[in-house]
């Protein structure tokens, strides 16, 4: 049998081995939640660029058009991206 002073080692390097370990799968954790997060941050980021230059480059152009469903769109474009600036 291990003297106390020999166990209380031992138990010593488990709890350090035992922490690690979790701090490696929370660290996994959090590194996953925030690519994720990243990868939502992106895709919005794409789809307003998307719809500013919707605004910019075509809403002169739909107006003249005279098409009433394009109309609608550039209109539901317009306000949308007027409330993304305010929530922005």
């Amino acid at each position: 049998m291990d003297s106390p002073i020999v166990q209380a080692g031992i138990k010593k390097r488990l709890k350090k081995i035992s922490d690690n370990i979790s701090d490696t799968f929370e660290g996994k954790d959090i590194v996953e939640f925030f690519a994720e997060l990243d990868k939502e941050f992106e895709a919005k980021l794409n789809q307003r660029n998307l719809e500013r230059s919707f605004d910019k480059n075509s809403s002169e152009l739909l107006k003249k058009s005279g098409d009433l469903n394009t109309l609608r769109l550039s209109s539901y474009y317009i306000e949308r991206s007027a409330e993304e600036r305010i929530n922005f």
